[in-house]
């Protein structure tokens, strides 16, 4: 089974409600490149949330999340059961996706409206995409995966590539991660 479907990034926030308030006052960037790294975080994520009794959302960016979803839903879906609410542009192209337990996934390419390599290099950001170190043709199994030094460099530089153009733009708008 293939697990390492792209390089995604993961914004999480504890937010109350539909107000502006943080219930926190804490949003966490974090980079995530492994299926199973993320299905680990949420459960704990959604464990101690239950166990605390907080009332918030988590959010999630992909940058093109149609093609993640096409490899996480299966998983999200055993574990969280069907989303509550999902706003698509095209029946197979979500923009965004809601679970009842506050999960919330968004895709980052309608806020960028350009390509990863493009956006980092619009935003000037640390982390530029490293273009011709990942093999695309190369099958990737998740029992066999071992990535090299330049896929791990790949991997890295989107994550926080996507991270780091996500808090430009929203820096720059003046907005919010819910916003």
């Amino acid at each position: 089974m293939l697990t390492f479907a792209s390089s995604f990034l993961i914004i999480l926030t504890s937010f109350k409600g539909e107000s502006s308030k943080f219930s926190l006052g804490k949003t966490f960037i974090l980079g995530i490149y492994s299926l199973q790294v993320l299905l680990c975080l949420l459960t704990l994520l959604f464990t101690l949330k239950n166990f605390l009794s907080i009332k918030s959302s988590f959010f999630i960016f992909f940058h093109n999340l149609p093609y993640d979803w096409v490899f996480l839903r299966k998983f999200l879906f055993r574990k969280f059961g069907n989303p509550s609410k999902q706003l698509n542009v095209k029946p197979l192209y979500p923009l965004q996706i809601r679970f009842d337990n506050g999960l919330v996934l968004r895709d980052s390419l309608m806020i960028a409206q350009r390509s990863l390599e493009k956006w980092c290099e619009d935003m000037q950001v640390e982390h530029a995409k490293a273009v011709g170190k990942w093999e695309y043709a190369k099958i990737r199994h998740q029992k066999t995966f071992r990535p090299t030094q330049d896929e791990l460099l790949y991997m890295c530089n989107d994550v926080l590539g996507g991270v780091e153009c996500l808090d430009a733009t929203i820096v720059m708008l003046h907005k919010t991660l819910i916003s």
